[in-house]
C-alpha cells in the first residue's frame, strides 16, 4: 500500500483479527470457511496416494503428516510431483489430463487458489503457531525474571559479604599493625571483581 506521494503505509492488524481483515479487505469471502471445509474433504478423500511410492518427497511426507495436516503448499508439491510423474502423460486428443488421481489433486489446489482460501489457510496457521509460540514465550520469560531476580539477590549477597570481609581483613591488619593499600574495585557491568 502506498500513499499518494509514493510512500509505504504500514497497515498493522493483530493476528487474532488477521481473518476478520482479509473478509473485510475482500481477500477472502466471508464464508470461506464452507469452502475450506469442501476442500478439507477433498484431500482426506484423495491423501493416500496409491502411487509414487518412490518419490522421496512423497514419502517423508506421509510419514510426517496425515491429511488433516496437510496445507496448501503441500498440495502444490503432491500436485508437481505428479506432473512430473507418468500420471501427466495420460491425456486425451483435447491435451486434457485422464488420470483421476492427477486431476483431483489439480481440482483441490484450483479450489484453495480460487476462493484465496490458501490465504485463509495461511492466516488460521500463523494465528496458531503465533497462540502457542506466544504462551511458550511468555513462560520463558517468567523463568528468566525469576532467575534475575535470583542472580541480582546474589550479587547483592555477595557484594556484602566482600563488604564485610574488607573490614575483617582491615581490622586484622590494623591490629598487627600492617599498613595496608589494597584497593577494591567492583565492575558491576561485568560482575568481575579484580584487586589492584
Amino acid at each position: 500500500m502506498t500513499n499518494s506521494e509514493g510512500q509505504q503505509l504500514v497497515v498493522v492488524i493483530h493476528y487474532t483479527k488477521l481473518q476478520d481483515a482479509l473478509v473485510d479487505r475482500q481477500a477472502i469471502h466471508s464464508n470461506w470457511m464452507d469452502e475450506y471445509t469442501a476442500v478439507r474433504s477433498a484431500i482426506h478423500v484423495s491423501y493416500p496416494l496409491p502411487i509414487l511410492q518412490d518419490d522421496e518427497s512423497i514419502k517423508s511426507l506421509r510419514k510426517s503428516k496425515i491429511s488433516q495436516a496437510l496445507t496448501y503448499f503441500d498440495c502444490k508439491m503432491i500436485l508437481d510431483c505428479l506432473m512430473q510423474s507418468q500420471e501427466s502423460k495420460q491425456t486425451n486428443f483435447l491435451g486434457q489430463y485422464t488420470s483421476p488421481i492427477l486431476t483431483q489433486w489439480i481440482s483441490i489446489v484450483k479450489m484453495y487458489e480460487k476462493s484465496n482460501l490458501h490465504i485463509a489457510e495461511g492466516a488460521t496457521r500463523l494465528n496458531e503457531i503465533i497462540s502457542s509460540s506466544l504462551s511458550a514465550l511468555r513462560i520463558e520469560l517468567q523463568s528468566y525474571k525469576r532467575q534475575i531476580g535470583l542472580k541480582q539477590q546474589r550479587i547483592y549477597e555477595l557484594h556484602e559479604a566482600i563488604q564485610g570481609y574488607r573490614h575483617k581483613a582491615d581490622t586484622m591488619c590494623s591490629k598487627y599493625g600492617i599498613q595496608v593499600t589494597l584497593k577494591l574495585r567492583i565492575d558491576e557491568s561485568t560482575l568481575l571483581v579484580s584487586l589492584y
